[in-house]
């Protein structure tokens, strides 16, 4: 874990931020993380079990950090989806039904530089599913995690 500040931020190539509830970060650490990403940091937010208190929270923060950005959809022809894994289709995780990514991102000097899951994308990672929640199923959030941290490290 890292604190949201600029030393530290410089040190780490690839952030993820994770949860179910606001991070309630400073102005101070939202300052951090901006000059972070204008200097070329990848920031991965990810809602963990597709909560609507988190994704407020995420959606807000990400306003914070590029106010004069915005959140658009990931195509699937984005490099994103192709960098270490050629991923066509994902499933969900309770039907295992094909299902729509919905990976937002701010584009931020020609580069993907904030990318949101709206969806879980790491929690299957761990095995551990809440069945309610809105998640990739484990082969999906398998490769589509380690493509995100692939694509990020690339940046």
């Amino acid at each position: 874990p890292v604190d949201a500040q600029i030393d530290q931020l410089a040190n780490t190539p690839v952030l993820i931020i994770t949860g179910m509830r606001n991070p309630g970060l400073t102005d101070a650490q939202v300052d951090a993380l901006r000059r972070d990403v204008q200097a070329g940091g990848f920031i991965f937010i990810n809602n963990t079990s597709g909560y609507s208190e988190f994704d407020q929270a995420a959606r807000a923060l990400i306003k914070r950090v590029m106010p004069d950005e915005k959140l658009a959809l990931v195509p699937m022809s984005s490099p994103l989806f192709h960098c270490l894994y050629d991923i066509r289709q994902l499933r969900a995780a309770v039907t295992h039904q094909l299902r729509k990514s919905d990976l937002e991102a701010v584009t931020v000097q020609g580069r993907l530089a904030i990318v949101y899951s709206p969806s879980d994308t790491l929690g299957m990672l761990k095995g551990i599913h809440d069945p309610y929640a809105n998640a990739y199923d484990a082969d999906s959030a398998r490769k589509l995690a380690l493509n995100i941290l692939c694509f990020g490290l690339e940046q």
